[in-house]
């Protein structure tokens, strides 16, 4: 074998030889922690993702489906947002005040 060869054979054993699991220090509830992300707007439309932390080995993000989702104004007014698609929710113009 050429010394670049054993180079290369050395370097790509040590480096997949090395691997261990990561174990996560944090404790994950069964159904995972809620995540919500979105905004309130007052010039448009209001919207929020839910989702739910994974295990570290699943790929895609679970959607929450099926959640009530609403925004109370400092004036008390309540607005329901609606379910668009994936755990996507989205509603009317929030009017503060």
């Amino acid at each position: 074998m050429k010394k670049s060869q054993i180079i290369f054979f050395y370097l790509f054993v040590m480096a997949f030889s090395c691997r261990e699991a990561y174990v996560s220090p944090v404790d994950t509830p069964a159904l995972g922690y809620l995540v919500v992300e979105g905004f309130i707007n007052t010039a448009g439309p209001t919207s929020f993702t839910l989702s739910r932390v994974n295990q570290f080995s699943r790929s895609e993000p679970t959607y929450e489906k099926g959640a009530l989702v609403q925004v109370e104004a400092e004036n008390n007014v309540i607005y329901k947002l609606v379910e668009k698609e994936k755990g996507q929710y989205s509603g009317q113009t929030i009017i503060n005040g």
